[in-house]
């Protein structure tokens, strides 16, 4: 009886978790196809839904390919105590940094994701070069983790990337990856009407 029990409960667990990850998917397409949607308003509302489902980011952003220039606009959002700052980085070049370098080959082979880790004075250096871009830049040198895990999730306009001090789990890897495939389906929704609103 108690296996029984132990049974049914997981697999309540597991049906409740399903619901909460297709919830979480259904934000995420209304955020994007609201006739009033902003990159820098998906940015904040992706970097609340990824930690309310338990995966600990303290900085997510949105990224759009500019191919013919090999470049990259990102949107972040970081964590700063209670309050959140989303800030809009100029474009960025690809081969800036073996952050940069990663994703662009991942892009030009066509991969779903790819993550770089950086450790010790790779880190260092890393934030030294985006201390003109990033928010709270001067607290950097402050707080560096042992290691940070730079997870990029791609679709067919741009990437979703989420910062880890530590590696994704299995679920957490599928998750952001039904995340971004539903961003993904819905950004050309949102070029649509972007693209409306200026005619």
């Amino acid at each position: 009886l108690e296996e029984k029990l132990k049974e049914v409960t997981e697999a309540l667990r597991q049906k409740n978790r399903e619901l909460e990850i297709e919830f979480v998917l259904e934000k995420v397409r209304a955020t994007i196809t609201s006739p009033s949607a902003t990159l820098a308003e998906a940015s904040a509302s992706l970097y609340r839904l990824i930690n309310e489902m338990g995966i600990v980011t303290e900085r997510i952003s949105i990224g759009i390919f500019d191919d013919p220039g090999e470049a990259i606009e990102l949107w972040i959002t970081a964590g700063a105590g209670d309050e959140e700052i989303t800030q809009m980085l100029d474009y960025f070049s690809l081969h800036a940094h073996a952050v940069f370098e990663n994703i662009f080959s991942a892009r030009k082979q066509s991969k779903p994701y790819t993550v770089t880790v950086l450790r010790g004075n790779q880190l260092r250096d890393y934030y030294r070069m985006m201390s003109t871009h990033l928010p709270q830049e001067g607290d950097h040198e402050k707080k560096f983790p042992p290691e940070e895990f730079f997870n990029t999730f791609l679709f067919s306009h741009g990437a979703i990337n989420v910062n880890t001090t530590g590696p994704l789990s299995q679920e957490a890897l599928s998750i952001l990856t039904k995340l971004t495939s539903t961003f993904g389906s819905a950004y050309p929704h949102f070029l649509d009407v972007k693209t409306a609103e200026a005619q």
